[in-house]
This record gives structure tokens, C-alpha cells and sequence, in this order.
């Protein structure tokens, strides 16, 4: 499949600076992923695999008949099965071959994943230098948050291809089959559901139509492995992933969710009000940047503002935001050379800089006094309240809010090149 030709950059002029701002908010992310890595390895050592052994065990309790969505792996309690019940069926197999053998396949199908995406982002990048090719690819394999997914043999990264691969595929003249990215997103982790606002904002009816019947397939499917099997997870998982009684009482020091709630719950606000206010905080930006959608970056920055805008409202943890980081990437060489690429730049670094405050907490008996109380004002009045990626997430929003001003005020934005298509299909 061939992705159209991309325009080389967005601004109004040559903004040599602008190529560095996006080289040193990639590498400051590499860092931070292998800093992710050395941190679960010195302080939380017991993320190792968890994630896949939580599958692992899920798989074992399909085959002996166990309740899927109560059962948790040996040594880690509270870890619980947390995908649809089709999901649990393809888990039987990392029942079968045990916990070691499942990481080391979910490793490669991670990798496997990351690289088609980048694969895909690269396709739309095709006069970048080598440099900047290898380390667009580099940061969507292993920057911030995707380390961590790694590392706990995660699956985010399968749902970062299905949802973020949806999106390339539908800039193209193929824009139907993004449909099934987008479906299998929303079965597989029900929040990827709210990118389907870009999908309808650019009025792509036949990928909507597509996505709409891989999610009702894979929910049919999910009745005929068990109607009882079903509702456990609707009432057990999707309650429990969608309340906010967490907040209740102020932000916790854990888990370490990056989101609008936490600032919101720091003023008083409780229950759903916590949905109402953080989605009406969000909303409008996001709704900003669907102005202009006839245009590769308008396209472009209306999705990564989706994205943004769905992960700071949902209370999710840091390495979701694995799903944000291949339209990051495409997003800030696309504005290289637009101002805002600097405002991008910033935001992203933020958003590498996750920091838990209960692990952070649990280090201040040893340092010195002086140290330990700043940090423990840091952990507990600061980083309970807010997180700098959800500030990153502010910052990455106002850059997509201000390239979609330009080009509604019929800015040359864009420079085109002969062989450049729109990135607008609607059907």
C-alpha cells in the first residue's frame, strides 16, 4: 500500500531552529525511555512482565473454567484481566506456553507493531534526511511511555497500530480501510473509541461504517465466548476503568493518572462532575482544531489534538500515551518550520516526564533532610495535584490550536510540492 507524498514542512518561512527543537524533544524522549527502564528497574522491579503475566493467567483460567476478570498472577494480587472476552480467548495461547515464553512473544509482537507504524509514519515523511528518518522511527519504537510497555509486556502498542495505523490509512485514497484500525481500537480498549470524533469531523462515512462493524462483530463475538463472561466485564472492567471514585477526597498519590481529574479533584470537584468539567476543558480546543481539514496539517493536527485531548480527560496511566507518539512525531516534522513547532517541542518533553509521586515519596527516608522535604512537598503538593505531561498535553494542544488558526486565516502555511494529494477524502 502507498501513502501519498507529504509537503516538506508547514510555516511561513525557513525556520532553521525549527528541525532542532524537534531533534531535541525526540532524544530528550529516548532518554526518558531508557530512564523509564532503569526506573522500574531500580524501584519497582516486580513491572517486570507483569502485564503479560496478568494475560498469561487469564488464558489459564479460560481453560480451567476460573473466573477470567478475578483471577491474578502468583506474587502480584490485584492485577486483573482487563480486555473483552474475545481478547481472553486469543490469551488461551499464553496460557498454554506460560508466562516466560508469553513475554518473550509479546516483546516481539510489540516490536513488530511499533515498526509497521513507523513504517507508516516514515511513508509520509519521505524527504526527511537519514538522521531524522532513523530518529523519527527511533522515538515511536522507544520513547517515554513505550519503554514502559515493554518492560511490563503490555499490548498498548498493538492498540497504538490498530488506532494510530487507522489514521494514516485513512489519509488515503483507501480511507475505508483505517475503518478496521479504528474497530479493532475500540474493541480491544473502549477509550480509542473517541478518535472516532476525527473520523466524523472529516466526514469519512464508509471508515465510520467499517469501524462501527468491527465493533459490533468483536461484541458479538464477545457473547458467543459467554454471555456470563460478557457481563463480568462490562460490570467488573468497564465500570471500574470509567469510575472516578479514585479522585474521591483529592487526587491519589496512586495510581499515577495523567489527567485533568486530578487538578479538578485538588478544587472539590467529585463524581461525574469530574468527566463533565474535564471534558469541557478539553473539548473546545480539540473542537478547534477541526476548522481545517483540507489541508495535510490540518488533517494531521486534528487527530494528535484528538488523541491528546482523550488521553488527558480518561483517567489512564503514562504508558498509554504510547497511543499519542507516532502522531507526535508526524506532527512536529510536519511544523518544523512553523512558531509553533517550539510550543510543540516543550509540550512533548513534558509529556516524556511522567513522575509518580508515591515512588518518589517512598525515597525521601533517604535523603537529607533538607532534600527529603522538598521532595516530599514536590510528591504530595505538587505531583498529586498535576503532572507535567498533562501541562505537555496543554502545550501540544495549543500548538495544534494555533497551526489550525493559520490556516483558517488562509495563511501559505504550507508549502506543496507538485507531487503532494490532500489529505481530505471525505466520502
Amino acid at each position: 500500500m502507498a501513502l501519498p507524498n507529504s509537503i516538506p514542512s508547514v510555516g511561513g518561512g525557513d525556520r532553521p531552529s525549527g528541525r532542532w527543537w524537534v531533534r531535541l524533544s525526540l532524544v530528550v524522549g529516548l532518554l526518558a525511555g531508557l530512564t523509564a527502564v532503569i526506573s522500574m528497574a531500580v524501584v519497582r522491579p516486580a513491572q517486570f512482565s507483569v502485564a503479560t503475566d496478568v494475560y498469561a493467567r487469564a488464558g489459564r483460567a479460560m481453560l480451567d473454567g476460573e473466573a477470567v476478570y478475578a483471577v491474578s498472577p502468583t506474587g502480584t494480587p490485584g492485577f486483573t484481566f482487563k480486555y473483552p472476552p474475545v481478547v481472553a480467548v486469543l490469551a488461551i495461547g499464553y496460557g498454554l506456553i506460560g508466562p516466560t515464553a508469553a513475554y518473550v512473544t509479546q516483546v516481539g509482537v510489540n516490536l513488530l507493531a511499533l515498526g509497521t507504524l513507523a513504517w507508516l509514519v516514515l511513508a509520509r515523511l519521505p524527504t526527511r534526511s537519514r538522521i531524522d528518518r532513523r530518529l523519527a522511527a527511533l522515538a515511536i519504537l522507544a520513547a517515554g511511555p513505550v519503554t514502559s510497555t515493554f518492560v511490563m509486556g503490555q499490548i498498548s502498542p498493538v492498540v497504538a497500530l490498530c488506532v494510530g495505523g487507522g489514521f494514516l490509512v485513512a489519509l488515503t485514497d483507501r480511507a475505508w480501510r483505517g475503518g478496521v484500525g479504528f474497530g479493532l481500537g475500540a474493541l480491544i480498549k473502549v477509550y480509542p473509541g473517541g478518535t472516532w470524533a476525527w473520523l466524523f469531523a472529516r466526514r469519512s462515512w464508509r471508515a465510520l461504517a467499517v469501524a462501527i462493524g468491527v465493533l459490533a462483530v468483536g461484541w458479538l463475538g464477545n457473547l458467543v465466548v459467554g454471555i456470563e463472561l460478557t457481563h463480568s466485564y462490562v460490570t467488573t472492567v468497564l465500570f471500574e476503568e470509567s469510575s472516578t471514585a479514585v479522585f474521591a477526597g483529592g487526587p491519589p498519590l496512586r495510581p499515577a493518572h495523567v489527567t485533568v481529574m486530578r487538578p479538578l479533584s485538588a478544587l472539590g470537584v467529585s463524581g461525574p462532575w469530574l468527566w463533565i468539567g474535564a471534558a469541557g476543558l478539553l473539548g473546545p480546543p480539540v473542537l478547534a482544531c477541526y476548522r481545517r481539514l483540507d489541508e495535510p496539517a490540518g488533517a494531521e493536527t486534528a487527530f494528535l489534538a484528538t488523541v491528546i485531548g482523550l488521553l488527558a480527560v480518561v483517567p489512564l496511566e503514562w504508558f498509554y500515551f504510547t497511543l499519542a507518539v507516532a502522531p507526535l512525531v508526524l506532527v512536529a516534522y510536519r511544523i518544523e518550520n512553523h512558531p509553533a513547532v517550539r510550543v510543540l517541542a516543550i509540550g512533548t518533553i513534558l509529556l516524556w516526564l511522567a513522575i509518580p509521586p508515591e515512588p518518589l515519596l517512598m525515597m525521601t527516608s533517604d535523603l537529607p533532610a533538607g532534600l527529603g522535604g522538598a521532595a516530599t512537598w514536590l510528591a504530595t503538593d505538587v505531583l498529586r495535584r498535576i503532572q507535567p505531561p498533562l501541562i505537555g498535553a496543554c502545550l501540544v494542544l495549543g500548538a495544534c490550536v494555533w497551526v489550525q488558526h493559520d490556516l483558517a486565516r488562509g495563511r501559505a502555511v504550507c508549502r506543496r510540492t507538485a507531487d503532494e494529494e490532500t489529505s481530505f477524502t471525505p466520502d
